[in-house]
């Protein structure tokens, strides 16, 4: 019985950490297909025209 104190948290741990490397990769992946950081730089630049 005891051991599944020890067991139940490490493979609790092991999801957390996956889904969180999952999450990355997924924030990353739509940032190449839409381009997201590219229209945060020239947002920039046309506003440092503007001014």
């Amino acid at each position: 019985m005891e051991k599944y104190f020890v067991i139940i948290p490490i493979i609790a741990v092991i999801t957390v950490v996956l889904l969180f490397l999952v999450q990355i990769a997924f924030i990353r992946w739509t940032d190449k297909i839409f381009g997201i950081k590219d229209d945060k730089k020239n947002n920039k630049d046309e506003r440092e025209k503007n001014n």
